[in-house]
């Protein structure tokens, strides 16, 4: 067996030498002969990129969306389907143990024609070259495993080789024995990327790459208009979609359409990719969305299938970060927002996604109910609570906005202390320098309870005793300066409180009273 190749940290900015210049006949067997680009290394790149650990685990091989893929050497499925064998990033993804044990991975499609416990032979039909999951355009995201000592085939315990210099050993001259190919024509969108976290300085590609579609147009010397509108299918996926979707845009905003930057194309006989490129980005429908918007537009109409099941896994991720804030979006909300998040290439936890949320929080299509916002509201509430302030719907806005923006509310903590400190000026310095108010009036808040008989969970801040701080500020006789009532006025304003007579305490004081007269005048 051979021994796994291993990053060197040292030099991950570095181009790895090139392992293809043999190996022609698995090459020729995995897309049926036709040409391929390699648009992303093994181990290519650095930090931030595809694979664990910031490395590239495999190779990606960029070819037009829809190519038939076929097995380069025999085995069985061992899981097939949306991110089997290495999680959502991955798309739809078909995972072969080999016949020597290791195994093969095939991420990113756009279809998958095996099943589980499926057996391959060598040129079995594994599926379509497709854009799914993580990715920046359409190509194959090949991989390579061996099972760790434990037995176990999963990314996390895996050893992962060169799927090139692997294949150049393992799979050169094996024979075709199946060839169950899917004779289906691509009509799925043709951009040509790699994984979308790699974006490597040692040669691998964006989707701003485009290969020959193999005609007479973009790319080629000579020109044709049939096979000009060819190559912008294999480049968006159906241009009678893109000038639709350009003319309902027009008709809202009135620029440069992409009509014509087509008839420019023509006009000029152009057939280099990045000028025809140079055209596109001066219409408004490129200024507004761009590429990779219009592949994803162009697929919601072209494949709806495989549209709907892409928006299913950003509607998931941001149903499960609403979940973690503590919010309930309403179904037709989580909707239209996955939607439009998968096709402006949102991530759940985006601004743009959370301004959503927000919005929705404001017009009542989402509540909260536990969580971080709940938890943030708790706060909120105890802050009030120690600064004898009450909390509006407002400020329950300003908290969600602030959370939901920063991940703070401190700027809410501050709102409600300055707001307590004009309140109870004569406590104000003390609020300011962060003082709980609670500690300040806490004796008045025990007397009243003690004579008016009742538990001091009883009374609070709006309580008539103390509305905008009557217990314990009062104005000084002399001077008209706001100061600190003593406890003693404190106990006297209580007293002349409609609840004061029906006390056992005020009876008592009126019995002593009476007492105390009797015995002035010798009666006692």
């Amino acid at each position: 067996m051979p021994a796994p190749i291993r990053p060197n940290p040292a030099s991950r900015h570095t181009k790895p030498k090139s392992t293809n210049k043999t190996g022609k006949e698995w090459k020729s067997i995995l897309f049926g002969g036709k040409n391929f680009r390699f648009s992303g290394e093994y181990h290519s790149g650095g930090p931030g990129v595809a694979g664990r650990g910031g490395w590239h685990t495999g190779a990606d091989l960029a070819i037009a969306g829809g190519t038939n893929i076929q097995a380069p050497m025999s085995g069985k499925v061992v899981s097939a389907g949306w991110g089997a064998g290495g999680g959502s990033a991955f798309g739809n993804a078909v995972l072969i143990k080999l016949d020597n044990g290791d195994y093969m991975y095939f991420a990113h499609l756009s279809k998958i024609g095996v099943k589980k416990g499926q057996k391959i032979n060598v040129g079995t039909y594994i599926g379509k070259v497709g854009s799914t999951g993580n990715s920046s355009g359409n190509h194959l995201h090949l991989e390579i495993r061996r099972a760790s000592s434990g037995g176990g085939w999963q990314r996390v315990s895996s050893n992962f080789y060169d799927p090139v210099a692997y294949l150049n050993r393992n799979a050169s001259n094996q024979r075709v024995t199946s060839d169950k190919t899917d004779p289906g024509v691509s009509t799925s969108p043709g951009s040509f990327g790699s994984d979308r976290e790699s974006s490597s300085p040692s040669g691998g590609s964006t989707s701003e790459e485009v290969v020959d579609s193999g005609g007479m147009g973009m790319g080629k010397t000579g020109f044709s208009k049939k096979e000009f509108y060819k190559d912008l299918n294999d480049m968006f996926g159906d241009v009678k979609i893109l000038l639709d979707l350009d003319k309902s845009a027009m008709e809202k905003s009135p620029g440069k359409s992409i009509q014509w930057a087509i008839n420019q194309a023509i006009k000029q006989k152009i057939v280099d990719p990045d000028r025809f490129r140079t055209l596109l980005k001066q219409t408004s429908w490129f200024k507004t969305y761009g590429e990779q918007t219009t592949r994803n537009l162009i697929e919601e109409k072209l494949q709806p299938g495989l549209f709907s099941q892409n928006v299913a896994g950003i509607r998931s991720s941001i149903e499960e970060r609403a979940a973690a804030l503590g919010l309930e979006l309403d179904a037709k909300r989580l909707d239209d927002l996955a939607r439009n998040a998968y096709v402006f290439g949102w991530s759940a936890s985006s601004s743009e996604v959370l301004d959503r949320i927000q919005t929705a929080m404001s017009e009542g299509g989402a509540t909260v109910s536990g969580g971080e916002l709940g938890a943030a509201e708790d706060q909120i509430d105890q802050w009030a609570w120690d600064f004898g302030v009450d909390v509006s719907d407002s400020d329950y806005r300003q908290l969600h906005q602030e959370y939901l923006q920063t991940g703070d509310i401190q700027n809410t903590k501050n709102l409600l202390q300055e707001r307590a400190a004009q309140r109870y000026s004569v406590f104000a310095d003390q609020i300011r320098n962060g003082t709980n108010l609670r500690s300040l009036i806490d004796p008045y808040l025990q007397s009243a309870a003690q004579l008016l008989e009742l538990d001091p969970e009883q009374l609070d801040m709006n309580d008539s005793l103390f509305t905008a701080g009557r217990a314990f500020q009062t104005s000084d006789p002399g001077s008209g300066k706001i100061v600190q009532r003593t406890l003693a006025d404190f106990e006297k304003m209580v007293r002349k409180d409609t609840r004061w007579q029906y006390t056992m305490n005020a009876r008592k004081s009126a019995s002593d009273t009476a007492m105390g007269i009797l015995q002035t005048m010798g009666l006692m």
